[in-house]
């Protein structure tokens, strides 16, 4: 069964959210390490940050794509 594009559209909402509060708490513990700290611990968290980044901006890609279908889908009933 097809998820309902509005259904859709709050689902990447969330996720997105979600994605927004790992980045800041990978970012957080980033600004945390100092010199004494160990490089792997460093690098484990670098590559975590730019993970979410990437699953961020893909949520946000979807979510420009649905709203365009939304857009074009809203026009098209106007049009019939």
């Amino acid at each position: 069964m097809l998820e309902h594009p509005t259904n859709k559209l709050q689902n990447l909402k969330r996720k997105r959210a979600r994605e927004r509060g790992n980045a800041m708490r990978f970012i957080t513990a980033i600004n945390g390490f100092s010199e004494t700290s160990s490089l792997d611990d460093y690098q484990h968290y670098q590559r975590r940050l730019q993970d979410t980044l990437d699953k961020h901006l893909t949520s946000d890609d979807a979510m420009d794509d649905l709203h365009s279908y939304l857009e074009f889908d809203s026009d098209s009933a106007t049009c019939e």
